[in-house]
């Protein structure tokens, strides 16, 4: 004969093995969650140091045009100095020239004075 008390037994078990079940099934998830998050977290670091990375370039690049920029300046400054160095140069030499030129001119002129008399 069935005995109620073995029944109500049996399913107290089945309802506590079922709770141990689910229980295990939660922390499996919690686990699998945990697992996920971990998985996530240096991908995330990734992209973080990676979008840095992208940014520190464009800084590096915007720098270095930046000082390229300045030393085609400097150049660029120090080349129209000579230029004008060499003008100023040849503006002196110009009237030098013409100096010697009515110079020469007066003797040329002084010497086919005397020459014909």
């Amino acid at each position: 004969m069935l005995n109620i008390s073995s029944i109500t037994e049996r399913d107290e078990a089945r309802a506590e093995a079922r709770a141990e079940a689910s229980e295990a099934e939660d922390a499996m998830m919690a686990c699998v969650t945990k697992m996920d998050d971990i998985e996530r977290k240096p991908q995330d670091l990734i992209h973080r140091i990676n979008h840095s990375r992208a940014a520190d370039q464009g800084i590096f690049s915007g720098f270095e045009n930046e000082i390229l920029s300045e030393e085609h300046n400097r150049a660029m400054e120090a080349s129209l100095q000579e230029l004008s160095q060499v003008l100023e140069q040849s503006d002196r030499l110009g009237d030098e020239l013409q100096g010697t030129s009515y110079t020469l001119s007066i003797i040329n002129t002084g010497l086919l004075g005397t020459s014909g008399l």
